[in-house]
């Protein structure tokens, strides 16, 4: 066999291990990605799952509590909802100022039922409004406690907050004790939580 024969056989050859040397490279390289996209694949949807299982409950002031729902019961939930739906309202009516006063009371009738027409009408007949656009009040609302005890037995809900007016520097602060009902009703962009204050009474004032 020539020198030249010989120089081409060998090329070929080595043109066959380069080529099926690629090709086994190229096939692992398939089988390694193929395997990391599965593995990543898997970690996502452990972790989609995880968080579809977490609950977040924010109210007006931030979040007030974390769980997953496989761990809290039906009941623990509809609580914490209605905790946060009452802390959500009640300051719509008895938190306010001149500047956002109309806009406060407007969406508080819309978090509220027929209770709301009624607080409304006290206010009318004591010329809330007037006051506090005259003498520039500052009027606040912090919510001391929720009792959903109550509810089981007569249906009702007890809540006690603190209302403060400002008048300048002075200060006067009531504590109050209510009484209501939750209606539960639609979720919509006025009523992040789904439910209605109805059968609104102040029992207690000091």
């Amino acid at each position: 066999m020539k020198k030249e024969e010989i120089k081409k056989e060998l090329e070929l050859v080595s043109a066959h291990k380069s080529a099926r040397l690629m090709t086994r490279v190229s096939l692992v390289s398939v089988v390694l990605m193929a395997l990391i996209t599965l593995i990543f694949y898997v970690y996502s949807q452990e972790n989609i799952r995880e968080l579809s299982n977490r609950v977040v409950f924010i109210d007006s002031n931030g979040i007030t509590g974390t769980g997953e729902m496989k761990t809290m019961e039906d009941k623990e939930i509809a609580e914490i909802q209605m905790k946060a739906a009452i802390k959500y309202a009640v300051p719509y009516l008895y938190a306010f100022n001149s500047a956002n006063y109309d806009k406060r009371i407007e969406k508080g009738l819309l978090l509220y039922g027929e209770s709301g027409k009624q607080i409304l009408s006290g206010y009318l007949e004591d010329h809330v409004r007037e006051k506090v656009f005259n003498e520039n009040l500052e009027v606040s609302c912090q919510i001391l406690n929720v009792d959903l005890k109550t509810k089981e037995k007569s249906g009702k809900v007890i809540v006690v907050f603190n209302q403060t007016v400002f008048n300048g520097s002075v200060e006067q602060t009531r504590k109050l004790t209510a009484e209501l009902k939750l209606t539960k009703t639609q979720i919509s962009d006025v009523n992040p939580w789904g439910y209605l204050i109805d059968d609104w009474v102040i029992l207690k004032q000091e």
